[in-house]
């Protein structure tokens, strides 16, 4: 099968289901969102040294994998369109996993308060930066808020709008640790 496809040479794209819409449409902007957040995770992981990191990487890949789920979710308009492609085609339906859940929302938490033992409290707002490891995570964060607003722009499960505000509460933490372990003093905004 080749990587190319050509059918979004008219700038369209395809969902599950078989639906085409633009590539402009608000759905196709969250999944291209997401992939961008996934993506700038990924860089966070590489970046982190294992010494100083390895549950964080852990925890990243565990979100990688929820972002894929919310993405499949995102990308299927509807459960009547799949049984209408699956007639079409005689494909069967993919199957479109049922994660992140309440209990991934709870990880997180528990994650950030784990981590909020190693901090000292916020006395301001944090500028983003400080170490390169810590710099990346708040660039990861901040797409994680774009991701939020455009989930907010399309019918989305309550719950995956849970994960993504509680994840760039996590990816905050995270930068702040990561500042913390290398011993760099996390930038407060003099304004």
């Amino acid at each position: 099968m080749s990587v190319y496809t050509r059918t979004g040479d008219d700038g369209t794209t395809g969902l599950l289901g078989g639906v085409r819409v633009k590539k402009t449409d608000a759905r196709v902007e969250a999944l291209g969102t997401l992939d961008e957040l996934n993506a700038s995770i990924g860089l966070s992981i590489c970046m982190i040294p294992r010494t100083l990191g390895k549950q964080i990487k852990q925890e990243l890949i565990d979100v990688q994998n929820n972002l894929f789920s919310i993405g499949s979710n995102c990308a299927t308009p509807s459960k009547t369109q799949l049984k209408i492609h699956t007639r079409a085609t005689g494909f069967p339906a993919p199957h479109i996993p049922s994660k992140p859940t309440t209990d991934d929302i709870f990880a997180l938490e528990k994650a950030i308060d784990r981590y909020d033992t190693e901090l000292a409290p916020l006395s301001g707002f944090i500028l983003p930066g400080g170490s390169p490891e810590a710099a990346q995570l708040h660039v990861a964060r901040s797409i994680c808020r774009r991701a939020e607003r455009r989930l907010g722009a399309i019918k989305t499960n309550k719950v995956f709008m849970k994960y993504i505000n509680r994840l760039s509460d996590y990816l905050f933490t995270c930068a702040r640790v990561m500042n913390a372990r290398t011993h760099v003093k996390d930038i407060l905004c003099t304004k």
